[in-house]
C-alpha cells in the first residue's frame, strides 16, 4: 500500500550478517563490504581501502576464513578463502566463498530494494 520504508537498510544488512554468527564488529562488516566488491585483492590492500590496520585487517580475514582458533567457524562457516600467491606462500588474496557469495548477494538484494527515506524535491518558486 504504501511506498514507506520499513526499516534502515544498512542497520537491516548489519543485522543479517551479525545473524550469521561472525564477529559483532563494523570492522567486520566493514571489510566483508570492501572484499565483496574487491575479491583478490591481498590483506594488506584490503587494510588500505578500509582504512583498517593490516593486524587488525588480517585477524578478522582468518576469523572470516574459518582459521582463527579463537573464533572457530570452521570451513563450512567460512565466507572468505585464502589463496596464496604462486610465488610467495606468505602474500594471501581474499576470495569469497560460496556461502560468502550467497550473503553479499542477499546483502545487495536488501540494498537494492531499498525505498529512500524521504525523496528529495526541489524548493518551490515563489
Amino acid at each position: 500500500m504504501s511506498d514507506a520504508r520499513q526499516r534502515d537498510t544498512i542497520l537491516a544488512a548489519l543485522e543479517i550478517f551479525m545473524d550469521e554468527g561472525f564477529p559483532r564488529s563494523l570492522t567486520t562488516f566493514t571489510l566483508f563490504l570492501y572484499a565483496s566488491e574487491n575479491e583478490g585483492l591481498t590483506v594488506s590492500e584490503l587494510a588500505h581501502v578500509s582504512s583498517v590496520q593490516v593486524s587488525m585487517a588480517a585477524r578478522v580475514v582468518k576469523t572470516l576464513a574459518g582459521q582463527a582458533e579463537d573464533f572457530p567457524i570452521g570451513d563450512a562457516g567460512a565466507i572468505f578463502e585464502l589463496r596464496s600467491a604462486k610465488d610467495d606462500k606468505r602474500l594471501k588474496f581474499v576470495f569469497l566463498t560460496p556461502r560468502g557469495q550467497a550473503l553479499r548477494d542477499r546483502l545487495d538484494g536488501l540494498i537494492a530494494a531499498a525505498v529512500p527515506i524521504a525523496a528529495s524535491r526541489p524548493p518551490e518558486a515563489a
